[in-house]
Order: C-alpha cells, then structure tokens, then sequence
C-alpha cells in the first residue's frame, strides 16, 4: 500500500486555524484580499505562501503569530532535505515502518493534531510478530521530533498526536518479546512523560498526572528505574503548578534513592529546591540548592541526562527562581541576566519562561523601564508559543506594572493581558 504526505505544514494548520474560526475561504480571501483559489491551493500543499501571505492570513485569522512562525519553521525543512525519519503506518498487516523526510514528518504531526488524515489508511486490527529494532528506531526518531516542535509550538498541537504514538506502542508491547518488549515499554515511558509535560502546559493537571501514573508503570514493567524515578519529578512538577508546594517537595524527595544517578539526584533536589523556596523555607531551599550543585558537579560523566536538555545553567535559573520567591528580585535579576541568553534560540519556551520572570524580577526590584524593555523582547521572541508557567509570570507583571508610567508600560500591559487569554 502506497503512502503520499503531500500536505505542507503550514496549509495543514491554515486549514485548522481557518476551520476552528469557522471562516470560508470565500470569507477568508476577502479579509486578505487574496483569491479563493490561492488560499485553497495552500491549504493543500500545492502551493507555497509568500511572508507577506503567511502574515496576511496571521492577522486576519488572529493566531498571534502561530502562521508566521510555522511558515519559518517549514521553510527551513525544504524538499532538498534528504534525511528520513522512521514512523509507523498501520495497514491490515499490522503496523509498518516508514521513511519520511523531515518536512513530511512534521506534517504528519501536525495533521494527527488536529485530526486530519494525510491519506486512507487501513487501522490496525491485530498485529503479529515481534517487533523489529528497526521499528523501535523509528518511535525514537519521532520522539526527538516531537521534543524539537515542543520547544517552539503551542503544546495543545502536540498532545493527540503524542497520545496517538502511546498507543501505538501499547498495540505493539503485547506480541513483543524479550528486550524488545522492554525497549518498548521504557519509550513508551518517556512518551508518556513528555505527553505530561505539554498537557502540564496546557494547564490539563488531572489528564497529566493521568499520563505520569501511566509512564511509570511502563517504566517499571520495562525495567527502567531512572525513568520512573523521574515520574516523581515531573509530579513534583504538577503539585507546585497547582499550588501545593509541600506535595512538590514530598514527590521530589521520591525521585531519589540508591539506584538512581547524579542527573536524576540534580533534577529532584532542584525541584525540592523549588517547594522550599515557595513555602518561604529559605534554610531548606538553599540546602537543596547546595546538593543540586555537587550533585551537578558530578553528572559530567553518567549516562542520561534529566535536567532541562534546552538550558546550559539549568541549576543556576532554578536558584534565580528560588531567590526570587524569597523575595530577593534583585539577585534573582543578576543571575538571569546572565543565564538567559545563553538558552539558544530554539528554546523558545525557555527563553520565553525565563525571560518573563527576569522582567518580573527587574519590576519588583523598582527598574520597570528595564522590566518592559525585557518583556516586550520575550513576548515578541516567542510569538505562537504557549506555557502555563509563561502564562502566570505574564499575569504577575501585568499586576506589577499596573499604575508603572514607564515609557511603553501601558502597551506592554495590553500586550499581557492578550497572552494572558
């Protein structure tokens, strides 16, 4: 059976962003001025939007530079790009792999996301046969791609067609055998973490700590006890998200014990740090903080990596955060000062969560002029892209420069209460 992902990612979300507006591309041509026929052929991927069509239809589709940014990120991926990406196809047989170059991977997600169907395809109904490494290769490939889009999209893109790779593993896991079953279930895991962290984004707490309670029990069924170790950090996660500092540092504390290594020890006591700070323990907190640091110290060489893959100074924004919630702006400003460009570009979320707190730092330190100046360049870095986290920190500047007559303040304020929404 053959299979053809024609489809362009950015006519893939147009489509999406158009349909969840309800607008016609009859209604639509005429808000940009463009014919129906040219907005129908992009939309399908037989033609490809200038910059100028690409902003056009951002503003008439209000998507706050979702388009713009998605037409940046698919220009970048051309038909020249020859490397392949393995993915799995169901068909009657079973579940097939497949190569796809990147651009048409990127579709391929993309169109899951939202639903659409990039061909006919048969589902799977009973597949047989252990499956190959070659199969497990592919699910690892399509996992690091996720985690690039994760970085400088909107989560809610992501979710269903994470959930969607979950399942496939659980169609998979029960005709595989030996190691192979165990490499599954230890991917699903990691899946299944990653489907957390952007339903977390999303503000989804109840169908996150659904997905973490799911990963760890994949990890543990695949014998991987990092990774389900780490399920208490990323719930340590959740419980601060939903204002529960003390059941983020009980759930941090449980990420550790004998068997896991210095990343994983880094990441709890960082999180532990985190709980302290926002039941204002400052002893506790800078106790934790001082054995993320040795522990840290010591990850150069151990295999695996659970601190942040996207900030170099992972421990030393995470202190920042910590001064900060003891009410020291002014230390937390110093260090993110420092940190904050060094989180590349790519790491929009990042640099967009982290930017927004160095504003909010530089505000409640009394320099609001610095604090708009920083805010504004966050929010413009990071346009299309969405975090909870990012979202809170908006909230509390907006508050903090509420009565500021800092040059660009009352526009910033606008600008806030828009991301806010």
């Amino acid at each position: 059976m053959a299979h053809h992902i024609a489809a362009d990612p950015f006519g893939v979300v147009l489509r999406q962003t158009r349909q969840s507006a309800k607008i016609s591309v009859t209604a639509l041509a005429k808000r940009t001025g463009y014919h129906p026929s040219t907005l129908s052929k992009v939309e399908t991927g037989h033609r490809r939007a200038s910059r100028e069509l690409a902003e056009d239809l951002d503003t008439a589709l209000d998507a706050r530079g979702t388009l713009i940014e998605l037409w940046h990120t698919a220009r970048q991926t051309t038909d020249t790009d020859v490397s392949l990406v393995w993915v799995l196809v169901p068909t009657t047989e079973g579940v097939t792999p497949m190569a796809l170059s990147r651009r048409d991977l990127i579709t391929a997600i993309l169109a899951a996301a939202g639903g659409a169907t990039a061909g006919s395809t048969t589902p799977a109904h009973a597949a047989t046969g252990n499956p190959s490494p070659e199969t497990i290769t592919g699910l690892r490939s399509v996992l690091e791609e996720f985690w690039r889009l994760g970085r400088i999209t909107d989560p809610a893109v992501l979710i269903s067609g994470l959930s969607g790779q979950v399942s496939t593993i659980g169609t998979l896991t029960p005709i595989a055998s030996g190691s192979v079953r165990s490499d599954l279930l230890a991917l699903g895991a990691r899946y299944a973490e990653y489907l957390a962290y952007m339903l977390e984004e999303v503000d989804d707490h109840a169908s996150a700590e659904h997905w973490i309670s799911q990963g760890e029990r994949m990890a543990e069924a695949g014998g991987d006890v990092e990774m389900a170790a780490y399920m208490w950090v990323r719930r340590s996660r959740v419980f601060a998200s939903t204002g529960d500092p003390a059941g983020a540092v009980e759930a941090a504390v449980k990420a550790r014990h004998s068997r896991v290594g210095p990343s994983l020890r880094t990441a709890s006591y960082l999180r532990e740090a985190e709980g302290h700070a926002r039941r204002g323990e400052r002893t506790q907190a800078h106790r934790s903080l001082e054995a993320a640091d040795e522990w840290h110290a010591r990850d150069d060489d151990a295999p695996g990596n659970w601190c942040s893959r996207t900030v170099p100074g992972v421990v030393e924004v995470v202190r920042a955060r910590v001064l900060f919630d003891l009410d020291e702006p002014r230390s937390a400003a110093e260090i993110l000062a420092v940190e904050l460009p060094a989180i590349p570009a790519s790491s929009k979320r990042q640099r967009l969560r982290y930017g927004l707190l160095l504003a909010l730092a530089r505000s409640r330190h009394g320099e609001q002029g610095e604090a708009v100046a920083v805010a504004r360049q966050s929010l413009g870095e990071a346009a299309g892209c969405r975090s909870a986290e990012a979202r809170g920190l908006a909230v509390e500047l907006r508050r903090s420069l509420a009565w500021s007559d800092a040059p660009g303040a009352r526009t910033l304020r606008r600008d806030l209460t828009a991301f806010c929404v």
